[in-house]
């Protein structure tokens, strides 16, 4: 099982370093067109290996913990349920 794991890791380290080696990026807060293509890059290296931003990765068990809840008050209590762990 760890094997697999770190093969996973591994594979999507290549696959990562592949895209960044094919894209020039430009690193200039000041101007915008860099940004955008900073971003763009980013968002297809994420998109390629299944990568989440941490938003999505605490959004997805909200969403699947809270989906079938009909009252405000256990939707509460679940969404603390949720923060403890």
């Amino acid at each position: 099982m760890l094997n697999n794991t770190f093969l996973e890791v591994k594979k999507k380290f290549k696959t990562a370093i592949g895209i960044l080696r094919k894209e020039k990026i430009t690193i200039d807060p000041e101007d915008p067109a860099a940004v955008a293509q900073y971003a763009m890059v980013i968002k297809t290296l994420r998109e390629k290996e299944d990568l989440f931003l941490e938003s999505q990765r605490i959004k997805y068990p909200i969403e699947i913990w809270t989906r079938d809840i009909a009252d405000a008050r256990t939707y509460l209590l679940t969404l603390h349920k949720i923060g403890i762990k």
